[in-house]
């Protein structure tokens, strides 16, 4: 396997700038279908904000952090041969934030879900 087909971890951080309910369920799980296409293992949560106006997924996938944040942020640009439909839902008052994590991890008692998941993936 080469460098660039190793599979690496990322916490990928939505916020959006609009968060009504109707668009909340719209937006939440494009943007769910759209990481678990990317990612080679179960999707985690990380955190949601009780407002669910910021939220965060714990992705495991051979992709790049750009490419990421592309199929999120501009899905019509996104490889028609990936199998990605483009969402409607995210506008450019959302925002994206992805994060390749490393071996170094620690977590208080509120976030060890998403810690057993970067351990165990």
């Amino acid at each position: 396997m080469t460098s660039a087909e190793q599979s690496h971890q990322f916490l990928i951080i939505v916020q959006l700038g609009n968060t009504e309910p109707a668009r909340l369920q719209e937006v939440v799980p494009e943007v769910k279908l759209i990481l678990e296409k990317l990612s080679s293992e179960p999707l985690e949560i990380a955190f949601r904000a009780i407002s669910a106006d910021i939220f965060g997924f714990l992705v495991r996938t051979t992709r790049a952090a750009r490419q990421l944040e592309a199929a999120l942020l501009r899905p019509s640009n996104f490889p028609r041969a990936s199998g990605f439909e483009p969402p409607s839902g995210l506008d450019n008052k959302d925002h994206v934030f992805v994060l390749e994590l490393g071996p170094d991890c620690s977590s208080s008692q509120g976030f060890s879900r998403a810690l057993t998941w970067i351990q165990r993936h």
